[in-house]
């Protein structure tokens, strides 16, 4: 077969509640429909509808599956967050080949985090871009007078391009790049609230970063991304 090599991606889980009547017949609920609490020190896990309170059986976590209702509608999730936020949170929750546990919290923490990504972009860019070629002519002009916190920053940079290149060219691995993104974005964040860092090289420096940061998300968030490219000044498309 014409294929270098074979990648199986593992099944997606979400939890199974089910009530068995007398005559053994088991019904199951949607886990949006009951109330789950787990006491933090005997691990133990009560589950309850939401409609009446009636106690349902908790059986951990299963296979999504019709007849356990306990899928997610694709569209639903969509419309209320978009489709980056779904790509996002399965992508980052675990490898490609394992199993990921659907977690209705870090859906909400990938939506969080794309809400940051663009507070970041945009609180740069209302400071005015800055262009391509004047970055060029400012960081060669004061590359070997750059503070600290600059240094810092490229370099996380540009260790963060490197990093994700391999991790998606290479190994297939995308949680970890999103990772890499994840602690370039703290990086940045901390250069914005440096009190020294609002010179010429400093704003280039940051608008490298940022446009790395773009550059690495945009397989994995493509539409956020082609936005955020062009509110940083690009006007050619990322693919």
């Amino acid at each position: 077969e014409p294929f270098a090599n074979l990648l199986t991606q593992g099944m997606v889980l979400n939890h199974i509640f089910v009530r068995t009547s007398g005559a053994g017949r088991r019904e199951y609920f949607n886990p949006a429909d009951v109330d789950l609490v787990v006491d933090p020190a005997t691990r133990e896990a009560r589950a309850t509808l939401k409609k009446d309170g009636s106690a349902v059986t908790y059986e951990g976590f299963g296979t999504m599956s019709k007849s356990r209702l306990n899928g997610v509608d694709p569209n639903q999730l969509t419309e209320k967050f978009g489709a980056d936020t779904a790509r996002l949170f399965m992508m980052f929750t675990a490898p490609p080949e394992q199993s990921l546990e659907w977690s209705d919290e870090g859906v909400l923490g990938a939506n969080r985090f794309l809400r940051r990504l663009w507070r970041s972009v945009y609180d740069f860019s209302m400071g005015g871009v800055v262009s391509a070629a004047e970055r060029i002519e400012t960081l060669a002009a004061a590359a070997s007078s750059l503070s600290a916190a600059d240094r810092d920053v490229r370099r996380a940079a540009h260790q963060t391009l490197s990093k994700v290149e391999d991790d998606i060219g290479r190994r297939r691995i995308f949680n970890t790049a999103v990772a890499s993104v994840m602690e370039l974005l703290n990086a940045i964040g901390r250069h914005a609230a440096d009190a020294g860092a609002a010179g010429g090289a400093s704003r280039a420096v940051r608008q490298e970063a940022l446009e790395i940061a773009v550059m690495c998300l945009s397989p994995i968030v493509p539409h956020i991304c082609h936005e955020l490219w062009r509110q940083l000044g690009q006007g050619e498309e990322l693919w």
